[in-house]
């Protein structure tokens, strides 16, 4: 199953540009699944919250630099890399949550 993550607002599309070589681990993105599976919300803003939140760890972590955020080249591939191996770990560990979040709109097909 492949899922993209619909970013939520487009300041989240201002700050996902990275080149290929930046991206943030897989156990990163595992974080970031848990978080979103653990999450008893109907609110696309809370989501983002804890997106914002895990994104900041990446940036300060080192899995991603501030210059490579500034870089528009590739904004949709890491959009699209990020969501699918976030929809890998979602379908693993709460498959129901997928389709909630569809629902929302935070996941497309």
């Amino acid at each position: 199953m492949s899922c993209h993550l619909i970013w939520l607002v487009p300041l989240l599309l201002g700050v996902l540009p990275l080149p290929a070589g930046a991206f943030p681990s897989d156990d990163e993105i595992a974080v970031l699944a848990e978080r979103f599976c653990q999450l008893e919300s109907a609110s696309p803003q809370d989501y983002e919250k804890v997106f914002i939140e895990e994104f900041n760890k990446w940036i300060n972590s080192g899995s991603v630099t501030i210059e490579e955020v500034e870089d528009e080249a590739n904004n949709q591939a890491l959009g699209e890399a990020v969501g699918d191996r976030l929809g890998v770990h979602m379908a693993q560990k709460c498959p129901r949550k997928i389709q909630e979040l569809q629902a929302l709109g935070i996941f497309g097909n």
